[in-house]
């Protein structure tokens, strides 16, 4: 049948496998799967963030064990200038002080119930060390530095692979630090002066050989 010839060809066009047509009538290679390199990669960034979650999670570990048997016994000047320095700052919240034996240097942590940590040697103080001190210190609390910080380390935590994202939250402890200074300074504090006490702690802190806390330290080995 002559009508029939068009829908044999039609068919027999259909039918026929594409890589006959192909030159050298080779079959067409497949590009190897990728799911070995992409499966090494999410193990490896699981491990280094699970690495770095630990670190991060024993550092607040060890900050709550500290928090929980410092003593909250303070004297009633460190009381009185602790209210009047939150006054100045406009401080509502009530802060606690705390004096341990494990810690070198002031020490800020907390957000709800925010708490400041002082070396047991802060009871020997002047009046001029602790008010610059609590300055210092409670103006971390008015700016929220502690949870800042700490959505800054779980950051690079999750990113521990860039570089970009220790810089970045190295920075912001460096702002942090340095805009409570700042606020020290406008506070009527002479610089050298200022420069003076932290020179005294950071001292401290190289004599007792102990490492500064995961948190809103005044200072820190430089």
């Amino acid at each position: 049948d002559v009508d029939a010839v068009p829908s044999l060809e039609k068919s027999a066009a259909i039918e026929v496998p594409r890589e006959e047509f192909e030159p050298g009538g080779s079959a067409p290679t497949t590009s190897p799967s990728p799911t070995w390199w992409m499966l090494g990669t999410l193990a490896l960034w699981s491990v280094g963030t699970l690495l770095a979650s630990t670190r991060l999670a024993l550092g607040g570990a060890r900050v709550a064990r500290i928090r929980r048997r410092a003593s909250d016994e303070a004297d009633a000047e460190w009381t009185a200038q602790s209210k009047a320095v939150a006054a100045q700052l406009g401080l509502a919240r009530p802060v606690r002080l705390l004096f341990s034996a494990e810690v070198a240097v002031p020490v800020t942590t907390g957000l709800v119930r925010p708490v400041v940590m002082l070396p047991q040697g802060a009871r020997r103080w002047n009046d001029e060390r602790r008010r610059v001190v609590l300055l210092h210190e409670l103006a971390h609390v008015r700016r929220g530095d502690w949870i800042a910080l700490l959505i800054g380390q779980a950051a690079s935590a999750l990113y521990w692979f860039h570089p970009l994202a220790w810089a970045t939250r190295m920075r912001m402890q460096k702002d942090c630090e340095r805009a409570c200074d700042d606020l020290v300074l406008a506070a009527g504090t002479r610089p050298s002066v200022y420069a003076a006490h932290l020179l005294s702690i950071i001292r401290s802190l190289r004599l007792s050989h102990q490492r500064a806390l995961p948190a809103g330290a005044m200072a820190r080995r430089s």
